[in-house]
């Protein structure tokens, strides 16, 4: 059975996340590296801009901004050879943002606003963790959806909310309507086990 995680924003589910993986991860080991992980969880962020005090006052500004660059920039990661922005926005010619835009002008309720980050032939080096993003305007309001393979739990969840959610405040922008709610889909949520000591220090504090 899967798990499902209910938040108002990126902060709290965050700290949804780690908990549920704090809770009932199972020890799997991924070559060199050992990690807790949780299986099939669905989260829902109602509003994926808002910077709350959870992410203001312990997540790490340096990491939202590499990601929100990432999202939205057109400059490639080193070590990947490719950005998400890269993918989004000149996917070997292509721009899929512009292409699921139009699609939502010509139908607002489109099934078919999809944007795909995997590209076989050149992810030796590696593969993207969000594996594709899908935009629906529904009721005045854009809700975005996200299938991630792998999601670290501690590190890159908040910021990944940010960062989806500047790229949906910026179609929504364009289609003039609300920004609704983003759902991520993730099939591994993790914590690795190196990062485990700090992690139960951080969320004492926050539990504070």
């Amino acid at each position: 059975m899967g798990h499902s995680i209910h938040a108002k924003s990126a902060g709290f589910a965050w700290k949804k996340a780690v908990q549920l993986v704090l809770a009932q991860g199972k020890l799997v080991f991924d070559g060199p590296k050992s990690l807790r992980e949780v299986l099939g969880v669905v989260t829902e962020v109602a509003d994926p801009q808002f910077v709350d005090a959870v992410v203001a006052t312990h997540g790490d500004r340096s990491t939202v901004e590499f990601m929100k660059k990432n999202f939205l920039g057109r400059t490639p990661v080193a070590a990947w050879g490719y950005s998400y922005g890269m993918r989004i926005r000149d996917f070997d010619g292509v721009d899929q943002f512009n292409a699921a835009i139009k699609k939502l002008q010509k139908n607002p309720e489109t099934k078919s606003a999809t944007m795909s980050f995997l590209f076989p032939p050149h992810d030796d080096k590696h593969m993207p963790c969000i594996v594709s993003l899908d935009f629906k305007v529904r009721r005045g309001k854009l809700f975005a959806y996200a299938f991630l393979r792998s999601h670290d739990a501690l590190k890159k969840f908040y910021a990944d909310v940010l960062a989806l959610g500047a790229l949906m405040r910026k179609a929504a922008r364009q289609l003039h309507v609300r920004v609704g709610a983003l759902t991520l889909f993730s099939v591994s949520l993790h914590v690795y086990e190196e990062d485990i000591p700090g992690l139960k220090s951080l969320f004492g504090r926050i539990n504070k």
